[in-house]
């Protein structure tokens, strides 16, 4: 009596691929990215740039003729020390 013995086959799943050839789920931590990612631009659009904007025309000299062409010189913080001089400022 000759004995024969089987080959074992590879596992494949229901289409035939093998196991190594199936994708992997995705990671938790896209989903985090992706949940995290609305909100992030909503505080940038709505918070972060209006914030650096407001400081930005805090720091220059704006007359009505550079608030239209846009090219308003840089005065640092003159701006902020004509106020603070200014004898209305503090009542």
């Amino acid at each position: 009596m000759s004995q024969t013995t089987q080959v074992p086959r590879p596992r494949t799943d229901s289409k035939g691929a093998a196991p190594e050839a199936r994708r992997r789920p995705a990671s938790p931590q896209w989903a985090a990215w992706a949940f995290l990612a609305p909100v992030t631009l909503y505080l940038v659009l709505f918070y972060a740039y209006p914030l650096y904007r407001n400081l930005d025309l805090s720091l220059r000299h704006y007359t009505v003729r550079s608030f239209v062409q846009g090219d308003a010189p840089f005065t640092g913080l003159a701006n902020y020390r004509t106020v603070f001089d200014d004898p209305t400022f503090a009542p």
